[in-house]
């Protein structure tokens, strides 16, 4: 096994002798050509470029410069050429005096030449490359004595025979290999890989190169007792290592917090680092740690290598660390604690208090994006500095800091809940059409329109509805006519809502007037069709799936990321002004596929083929309508219940009767319409044990436009006792009123096949989602709730609304750790249940990148 060479050790060369050299690197160097936008361009549309730089990296090159800025003697052996390009590169060399002694030069060579687009909004850069004319080193190239020079080689994957000749005399001398991969496709490389005993790759190389999601799992595969470390690096979740002092067990670094301007380098600024930190015999634990700090120093920094940091800088920070030992026998262990500094081994046991929590954290842990948050074992560290915030694509690395778990506070535990994954159970998203289609689509929201019709302005119906879409003319008219409202409408939660959507997702901070709105509009509508900017929402999220109606799945583009519910007849919710309408429902899905709802509040009804009768129509139109669901592609079946509605068993008598009144229909028929035709709807589907969810929402009925809040007693009785009559059918509740979370808390208690999920609608304001959160979280087990969907009929709301309620559960997690209720571990885990393994088991959510 290699070890770091003598220091001091000279060698011959060309008659002369050399000094040492700390880090000797030999692969690739690139022009950076930045080009900084305010959002990556969809194709066939113009962007204005706000600024353009032009820098030196490449995998080595930059390796390098951080190594040299961290105090290291660095020499580069690889090859140019004669051009501008190459003397750029020769020059930034020199600026950070890197020996050039063992440079060659070729006329046919060539840097790497790269364009790189940075995507100011999200923090995000596209990197397009050109390698045409660039030379690795040969197999004769550098001096073997210039090798045994150093006292760290740095590889990577530019040149291959060349790289395995060079790694193979360090071997044999006992000189560390450090190395950095970009492409695994190249003949000779499983034979240069072996010759890496200080391998540190990103985690989407490890992932391509093992098979495995997971980074601790990859990086445990990727160990061999010919190595002393395998580091695998996750942006913002940090890395994980394997070092030889513990073969076999990976241990978890945290990432560096910082408010990140462009990672572009910061993986070459963490192998430097790295290659510095063994220069001065740092074991494995303190080399990550210290290359932790300093690729996050450089985030804050536009381009590869101008933002890299000093070796004061790093260890300025790193003075802020302070370690904290692990428990000897008998006393609390880390996860009855909050544990810095001393990264913790991954198969550590839980303690035995969390072990019950096993079965709900598992798939989660094995998720590599939430292994990172949800590891009871490697606790993320948390920082002093609340206020910084990660960038969306995973820029964000993490500073470990004592902190007691008494003082934990709601925003540490909120950008914890940032790592989990989690799932949408309920949206109205329309495939292929995800994305806001302008303005409108945000500032009008549903909920939003409500706040601005109490405000007074005069329109207080929602816009045209699908499968319709509102025209320019609409969406223009409705928005100049909204805007004089808006400042009254300043202080509800939906206003806080779009106040973060527009500032996190289109960094608008202004208050939308009538001079500016068409800009933003024309922001909006420039991404309405660009699939990779709904992805980088949801990945934003975390959300690894969103379950939508059925009928919006439009050609199932976006199947990858949308699981399905039919919403079709709603035989149990009260329209405005009908009384028939469970007759109606029934008639408009009797021989008929799969279509939407009708709209809320009841509208002008459409003529049906059939028309019902007799309890004969009835059963035969049930039946078709239970027959014609396409299970194999639906996950539930989702309806409403009107609190109004006496729901009760009907006789076949008073059924027929009822149905002989309908021209004069009133209350009463109506509850027998309803309570009949519900009735035998369950039993029907009861019978085909297919396992479809049944999700209801209760407590918002309808009015002329939207809906109140309301809900009888008599109604959650009268539930409790359908539920109790359906044991086979697992029912699912979308709470409307804040009053009855208590009630529905106790009946899914004792009702084994009754959950309720999220907050619906009059629910959605962060005072009533702390409550129902505090109601279910003391009254509930994990395994009874859904902790989010967000009813967003567009992914900006997905975002408003999913941050929302993060802040308030953040809210509630952390005043319970305050109070000793739960270790800061058990919390994460438990929301990891509510937002992601519960769903996955009750409705069999699946993620998209499983």
């Amino acid at each position: 096994m290699s070890t770091v060479s003598e220091k001091n050790k000279k060698s011959p060369h060309s008659g002369d002798s050399l000094q040492t050299i700390d880090v000797l690197g030999l692969g690739y160097a690139a022009v950076d050509e930045l080009i900084y936008v305010d959002a990556y361009p969809v194709a066939d549309t113009k962007s204005q470029v706000r600024r353009r730089e032009r820098q030196c990296g490449g995998l080595t090159a930059t390796a390098l410069a951080a190594a040299a800025r961290l105090g290291c003697r660095c020499a580069y052996a690889g090859t140019l050429g004669e051009e501008e390009d190459s003397r750029f590169v020769i020059e930034q060399f020199r600026k950070d005096n890197i020996d050039l002694s063992f440079l060659r030069r070729r006329a046919d060579a060539h840097p790497v030449r790269s364009c790189i687009i940075v995507d100011s909004l999200r923090h995000t850069r596209t990197i397009f490359c050109d390698t045409i004319g660039v030379v690795g080193p040969e197999r004769d190239w550098p001096p073997e004595a210039t090798i045994l020079a150093a006292r760290v080689l740095l590889v990577d994957d530019c040149g291959i025979p060349g790289m395995i000749r060079a790694a193979q005399i360090a071997r044999n001398a006992g000189i560390p290999v450090v190395a950095d991969f970009d492409n695994a496709n190249q003949a000779l490389f499983p034979e240069l890989l072996a010759l890496i005993d200080h391998l540190i790759l990103s985690w989407k190389f490890a992932s391509d190169k093992t098979g495995i999601k997971d980074p601790a799992a990859a990086a445990e595969a990727l160990w061999t007792s010919e190595r002393r470390a395998v580091v695998v690096t996750c942006g913002q979740k940090g890395c994980w290592y394997v070092a030889d002092g513990e073969p076999g067990i990976s241990r978890h670094q945290p990432a560096l917090t910082v408010n990140a301007v462009d990672t572009t380098g910061c993986g070459d600024v963490f192998h430097g680092a790295y290659a510095a930190a063994v220069i001065h015999e740092r074991d494995i634990a303190d080399a990550v740690r210290f290359a932790t700090v300093a690729a996050g120093l450089k985030a804050l920094n536009r381009g590869g290598q101008a933002g890299i940091p000093t070796r004061d800088e790093v260890q300025a920070r790193m003075a802020e660390l302070v370690s904290t030992p692990d428990a000897p026998p008998g006393e609390k262990t880390q996860a009855d604690r909050i544990v810095i500094c001393g990264a913790h081994p991954r198969s550590a046991p839980a303690s035995p208090h969390q072990a019950t929590l096993n079965r709900h954290t598992e798939a989660i842990r094995s998720d590599s994006r939430g292994a990172a948050a949800l590891q009871r074992e490697t606790p993320r560290r948390l920082t002093t500095d609340h206020k910084t915030r990660s960038s969306d694509n995973g820029n964000r690395i993490a500073m470990p800091v004592a902190i007691s778990a008494k003082n934990i506070s709601v925003e540490e535990i909120e950008e914890a809940l940032a790592e989990l994954p989690m799932f949408d159970v309920h949206t109205h998203l329309v495939g292929g059409r995800l994305g806001a289609r302008g303005l409108h689509d945000i500032l009008l929201y549903h909920m939003v329109v409500s706040d601005l019709y109490a405000a007074g302005c005069p329109s207080g119906a929602r816009l045209t509805q699908y499968p319709d879409w509102p025209t320019r003319e609409e969406a223009q008219a409705r928005i100049e006519e909204a805007i004089p409202f808006l400042p009254y409408a300043r202080n509800t939660s939906c206003a806080w809502g779009m106040q973060m959507i527009f500032r996190d997702l289109y960094n608008w901070h202004d208050p939308i007037t009538s001079e500016n709105w068409r800009r933003l509009d024309s922001m909006i509508r420039e991404r309405a069709d660009d699939r990779t900017w709904w992805h980088a929402i949801l990945d934003r999220l975390h959300i690894r799936r969103s379950c939508t109606e059925i009928v919006r799945r439009g050609h199932g583009e976006d199947d990858d990321r949308l699981q399905y519910a039919l919403e079709w007849a709603f035989f149990t919710r009260r329209q405005w002004g009908e009384f028939d309408t469970a007759l109606y429902e029934l008639e408009r899905v009797w021989d008929k596929d799969p279509d939407t709802p009708t709209l809320i509040g009841g509208a002008l009804r459409s003529a049906t083929s059939r028309t019902i009768s007799s309890l004969d129509d009835v059963h035969a139109a049930v039946a078709h309508y239970v027959s014609s669901f396409p299970y194999e592609k639906i996950v539930s079946t989702a309806t409403g219940f009107s609190t109004d509605i006496d729901y009760r068993i009907i006789g076949e008598a008073e059924m027929s009767q009822a149905l002989s009144r309908r021209g004069q229909a009133g209350p009463t028929e109506r509850d027998i319409y309803a309570s009949y035709i519900n009735e035998a709807y369950l039993t029907e589907l009861e019978k085909t044990g297919r396992g479809i969810v049944f999700q209801f929402s209760i407590g918002a009925e309808p009015l002329p436009y939207e809906t109140g809040a309301l809900l009888s007693q008599r109604a959650i009785g009268q539930l409790a006792e359908m539920i109790a009559r359906h044991p086979e059918l697992h029912f699912q509740c979308f709470l409307a009123t804040r009053s009855a979370n208590q009630a529905f808390c106790t009946l899914a208690r004792e009702l084994p096949n009754l959950s309720l999920a999220g907050c619906w609608w009059h629910n959605f304001f962060p005072g009533t989602i702390r409550q129902i959160l505090v109601e279910r979280l003391d009254m509930l087990p994990v395994n009874k709730q859904v902790g989010f969907f967000s009813d967003a009929y567009c992914l900006e709301w997905v975002y408003g609304k999913a941050l929302l309620i993060r802040k308030q559960l953040a809210n509630v997690l952390a005043e319970y750790i305050r109070q000793g209720r739960y270790t800061r571990n058990d919390a994460l885990a438990i929301a990891g249940a509510i937002l992601y393994e519960t769903p996955r088991e009750l409705l069999s959510m699946i993620p998209w990148n499983d």
